[in-house]
């Protein structure tokens, strides 16, 4: 399997999968045992694993290459989030994340930011 580095031009097939800031630190350590995940593809809609079982329940997210799986269940310890989808040239594509669940979290919203920085939209 091919993997595509996340910052591939917009020309090459990629497809990453995302950690949203607001359930993260280090975008492996869950605060929330129930989660979305959420998947960027550019070559069409994924297929999405947990722990090696295909999830189900995959729609259109914001944009085009915006897929969305609501409602996921982490098990205690490392979990594996994998997603696989293939390009019109047939290359199969993959990306993997792995996350760790530990128990429920309340972080405040200034925990892990960096105040020194600014990043105007």
């Amino acid at each position: 399997m091919k993997k595509k580095a996340i910052a591939a031009t917009c020309l090459a097939a990629t497809m990453s999968l995302f950690a949203s800031a607001h359930d993260v630190i280090d975008n492996t350590d869950r605060e929330r045992r129930v989660t979305s995940i959420m998947v960027y593809s550019n070559v069409g809609q994924p297929k999405v694993f947990l722990n090696g079982q295909e999830l189900e329940g995959i729609h259109k997210g914001f944009t085009d290459v915006h897929y969305v799986i609501d409602n996921v269940t982490l098990k205690d310890g490392e979990n594996i989030v994998t997603t696989t989808a293939t390009d019109k040239q047939v290359n199969k594509l993959s990306d993997e994340i792995r996350w760790q669940y530990t128990g429920e979290k309340r972080r405040s919203a200034r925990q892990g930011n960096n105040n020194a920085e600014h990043a105007g939209f």
